[in-house]
């Protein structure tokens, strides 16, 4: 049991939570822990498009990986987004905080695939080797989002529930990106 107004998360339900992740995504894990094993750095993006975004976050990310081929370490990064509710049903998902029905039909999800897969058009066209690679994890299961973040040697995303997986859980490293209000005025971060 974990109490939503809690402040922390208890040893005990870290170890749980993440036991069941290990177990769940078991393939997805031995997959991550080979790219560190081969000096792979693995950097994890949360992606957030309906309220608290930053508007160009896909140009920036863009900018990112440039950046990241420009360096000439080797990397992997992560696209994480929404989460499917179950296993067996991988079209019903998880709705953030205030996200709202799109008037052109499209879900959040959607719009997500969408940004990745002009994302990785564009990376595919760099003819980059395979120094730096690319997934996608939009949408995925709880279990994988807490893979990648425990995985991870850095995250980036914006402030918000993905937290609870990259922070909360996982205790990886990384950057948030928030409002003043939020510095401000969250007793959470």
């Amino acid at each position: 049991f974990f109490p939503y107004t809690a402040f922390r998360v208890t040893k005990d339900f870290r170890k749980r939570v993440l036991g069941l992740a290990e177990h769940r995504s078991a393939t997805l894990d031995a997959e991550l822990q080979a790219l560190k094993a081969a000096g792979t750095t693995i950097i994890l993006i949360g992606l957030r498009l309906e309220n608290r975004m930053w508007p160009e976050q896909f140009e920036g990310y863009q900018s990112l990986i440039e950046r990241l081929l420009a360096d000439g370490g080797r990397y992997h990064v992560i696209f994480d987004g929404h989460n499917y509710l179950r296993d067996e049903d991988r079209e019903s998902f998880m709705v953030s905080h205030m996200e709202t029905a799109l008037a052109n039909g499209k879900t959040i999800v959607d719009i997500e695939r969408e940004k990745i897969a002009e994302i990785l058009a564009w990376f595919d066209a760099q003819n980059t080797g395979d120094r730096v690679t690319l997934r996608s994890l939009v949408p995925c299961s709880v279990s994988d989002s807490i893979i990648a973040a425990l995985r991870s040697d850095y995250f980036i995303t914006h402030w918000g529930a993905g937290l609870a997986k990259y922070k909360w859980l996982t205790n990886a490293s990384g950057a948030v990106f928030s409002s003043r209000d939020v510095l401000l005025n969250k007793a959470d971060i």
